[in-house]
Parts: C-alpha cells; structure tokens; sequence
C-alpha cells in the first residue's frame, strides 16, 4: 500500500522525517497556523521538538493510519494526507487527517493529490467504498469533498470530542462503481496552467459553517481534476483562533445511508 504515487504536478511519497520536517514545520506555523490545525486532531505546535515527535510517529506508522508526504516537482513536501480506519474484509477505508500548507493552497498539486490516491484506493487496492468525513463545522472540507467527488451521506451527532469540543462528522463517500466515471476528468490532462496569483483578502461567508444537501453531485459527474482553486482554508476554518458556529441544519438530524459499508454473506 505505502508506495510513491506520481503526477504531473508531484507526487504521494512517504515521509521522511529527516528531511521533511524543518520544511513541514515553517510551512505550517506561519501566520495562518490556528486556522491550518483548527480540525485536526493535534497541533499546531509551540515547540519544534513536539512536532519532529508527531513527524516521526505518523512516518513510522505503516499500517492503519498510512501517511503520504504530497511533494512538489522538486519533491519538497508541502503537505501531508493519510488513509486510515482501513477495514479490508468489507473493502471500506477513508482518507483523512490532511493538512494542506498554505504552500499547496489554490495549486493544482492539491487537487492532483486527492486524485492519486482516489485512483490508488479504487484502481490499485479494490476498495468499494471510500470515505470521507469532517468537522460539520469545517464548511471548505464539506464543498472540497463535493468537488472531489464523494456523496453526502448523513451527520453524526457528538460523535467525538476533540482539543476538548464537540464534534459532529459530516460524512461522506464516493464508491466503486461511481469512480470509472469520476475519473474521467483525469484521464487526458491538458499542458500545466501557469500559476496562479496569490489570493487576495477573503470575507467569510454567512452560511459558512452549512453545506445544502440539494448541491451534492450526481454519481456520474466527472470532476475536473485540473483544477487549481482550492479554498484557501481548505481543510480548516477558524476566525482569530476561534471555531466557527453555523445554523443548525434541521434536514440532516438523520443518520444518512452509508453506501456499501459492509459485506454479509458476500452480499453487497
């Protein structure tokens, strides 16, 4: 599972602590730091040392979670992804703990990255269900996973608590038989735009912490793996250091319908 997945933009390698990690931590504990780790598990960190340990842990784990530095074409690392909650009797496994530097924002590499390991997971593995999920809180990762391709699919109401508050997971997936048609976006890539000007000031949406179900894709959309515009915060939202708190959605207090999520008798 834990090979080097090339691009045209970059590739999925292993972490190499050794090199990775000075890069790694002055990429993500800039300015933008509280917002980059706002729904990750851990971070950021004040001490260097603490990070190098986090770096070390996750590099060394090959199993259940496996991380992917995502590294430029002069394969510097700019961010990292994982698979992990890897279940391979029912072929069911999620990408997640993600972080997106500031240094991979709004460039095509970002969107190549999700696509190599789409393509790893359905294509190399034959998974039959891939799974996203997220902090209901985290509205860019709700429309990222939209544009990625994964289907919403319900919420989990205080289904964990993290740095101490609640969280309740939007979750997603995209399936097996849905990725042949996804991935046709990516299948005849055209010459690499030119880059992108940095972004400018941002103002925060209204609705930012909400994600209408009626804007959730077909299962025969194919996505445009091209893309380069990414949202800024693309993983992590946070104001000044402080969560967002949208409206209460009323139309999502069910469950949803988890597609594909175990195999009885061989069945489905």
């Amino acid at each position: 599972m834990h090979v080097t997945l090339e691009g045209r933009f970059g590739r999925l390698r292993p972490i190499d602590p050794a090199r990775d990690t000075a890069r790694l931590y002055a990429l993500s504990h800039g300015a933008e730091r509280e917002a980059l780790w706002a729904y990750l598990f851990t971070g950021p960190y004040a001490d260097p040392q603490d990070f190098e340990a986090h770096v070390v842990t996750i590099a060394a784990s090959l199993h259940d979670p496996v991380y992917w530095a995502v590294a430029d074409r002069n394969d510097d690392a700019v961010g990292w992804l994982s698979l992990m909650r890897i279940d391979s009797r029912h072929r069911v496994i999620e990408v997640g703990s993600i972080l997106y530097t500031p240094a991979m924002q709004r460039t095509a590499l970002a969107t190549e990255a999700q696509y190599l390991l789409a393509r790893h997971v359905f294509d190399d593995l034959g998974y039959r269900r891939y799974e996203w999920k997220c902090n209901d809180l985290n509205a860019p990762s709700k429309r990222s996973a939209v544009r990625f391709g994964f289907t919403y699919e319900g919420l989990f109401r205080q289904h964990m608590l993290v740095k101490g508050r609640n969280r309740d997971t939007a979750w997603f997936a995209m399936l097996d038989h849905e990725w042949p048609a996804k991935k046709r976006g990516g299948s005849a890539r055209p010459a690499p735009p030119p880059p992108p000007p940095p972004p400018g000031p941002r103002r925060r949406s209204r609705s930012a912490g909400s994600l209408p179900i009626t804007s959730m894709p077909t299962a025969n959309n194919a996505i445009d793996w091209e893309r380069s515009d990414v949202p800024t915060s693309h993983y992590h939202r946070a104001v000044r250091g402080r969560m967002l708190r949208p409206a209460v959605v009323a139309c999502v207090r069910l469950g949803g319908d988890h597609r594909q999520h175990g195999r009885l008798r061989g069945l489905g």
